[in-house]
């Protein structure tokens, strides 16, 4: 007569069949379930910041912010560089080059009472020579936007804030600087970045 299994053999075969239901679960899941949203880098510099590429990969962008943490009543400082990475020299909207769009369309700000977007005015205008950039392969440029209340309201509350950049070059229109005019025209979105009001 064979012995019966203890409690301790049968909780133990238990874990070891929901441990194989798991794995083949996880196998089985569709890719897009698998990848998680990436969290928050904690504080990112110019040392750390990840460059993001284009669908293209004619240009990459990436942003930092000037200092980790600001007094309330002191507006964020973000710092964006974008990189020609094709194989040709070739014109650029510099990286806050858009002045309306960049803040009202580009950033996304959520502060500890949550989204914050952009509510100051909607401006007509047409962009002129200083808002683009001839850029030879592997060169850069550099902006910095002033990021405050307003016409980010609450933007001067203490506590953690997120942001994402998204870059967007649209077609505009040809500057009488420039004599030639086939400027890249996309959109490219960075990583999720961290900073605080003290």
């Amino acid at each position: 007569m064979k012995d019966k299994p203890s409690s301790r053999q049968l909780l133990l075969a238990m874990l070891v069949l929901l441990g194989m239901l798991g794995c083949q679960k996880t196998q089985n899941a569709p890719l897009g379930d698998q990848v998680a949203e990436a969290s928050p880098t904690q504080y990112v510099t110019e040392a750390n910041a990840p460059w993001a590429p284009s669908e293209d990969g004619h240009v990459s962008l990436r942003y930092w912010f000037s200092q980790a943490s600001y007094e309330p009543e002191s507006p964020f400082v973000l710092i964006a560089e974008i990189k020609n990475t094709g194989s040709a020299s070739r014109t650029f909207l510099r990286p806050f080059g858009d002045f309306y769009t960049a803040p009202a369309a580009g950033v996304k700000l959520i502060g500890p009472q949550g989204p914050l977007p952009f509510k100051g005015p909607t401006p007509s205008y047409v962009l002129g020579g200083e808002s683009y950039v001839q850029l030879a392969p592997g060169e850069t440029a550099r902006d910095e936007l002033t990021i405050s209340d307003p016409p980010f309201d609450q933007s001067s509350v203490p506590g953690l804030y997120t942001l994402r950049y998204r870059y967007i070059a649209d077609p505009g229109t040809p500057p009488p600087e420039f004599s030639e005019w086939n400027p890249w025209v996309g959109e490219v979105a960075g990583p999720t970045i961290e900073v605080s009001k003290r």
